[in-house]
């Protein structure tokens, strides 16, 4: 659970991530879903101090995302055995309830067993299609050491209490 100054730093760090998206020139999305963007950025540079260059390049959001909003994982050869997965929801008011969807927790989770057996999606978008093949491959190389993933759900309003205790121990 996240307090309210908390939930101020989060949102002083989605506007200026949001700030930072809006610079990128032929970027046509509307304002929710650079917000969302945002929010997957501020995740990974608060928890995996990732630079903001990094964190926008994290980014998968887009149809075919698989609800996969950003996919991170460090080329340093200790640590890329670790993938970060985020799934976000921007609320536009702080606190807001409804935020995660059931259906979207289950396919989200079912995106992270694709990954790790190595299964094909059905539909994907090219960025994401890219990050994990460039991920397979890196694991390839390194002999397919195994790997756990970080499955975040981002949001700045409110996970409904039973989405929190029932999806919390999925492995």
């Amino acid at each position: 659970m996240i307090n309210k100054t908390e939930l101020n730093k989060l949102r002083s760090q989605i506007d200026k991530n949001k700030v930072y998206i809006d610079s990128i020139k032929d970027l046509k999305i509307d304002d929710d879903k650079k917000h969302t963007m945002a929010l997957s950025m501020s995740v990974l540079m608060e928890y995996f101090r990732v630079n903001q260059k990094m964190a926008y390049d994290s980014l998968t959001e887009g149809g075919g995302d698989n609800k996969i909003d950003a996919l991170y994982y460090s080329d340093d050869s200790d640590e890329f055995t670790e993938l970060v997965i985020i799934q976000s929801k921007f609320k536009q008011k702080d606190g807001d309830t409804d935020t995660l969807k059931e259906d979207e927790i289950k396919l989200c989770i079912k995106s992270c067993e694709n990954i790790l057996s190595g299964g094909v999606f059905q539909t994907t978008n090219k960025i994401l299609e890219q990050k994990i093949n460039n991920y397979r491959t890196l694991l390839k190389d390194n002999g397919l050491p195994p790997i756990t993933i970080k499955l975040i759900f981002a949001t700045n309003g409110i996970i409904h209490e039973g989405h929190k205790r029932r999806y919390a121990k999925v492995s």
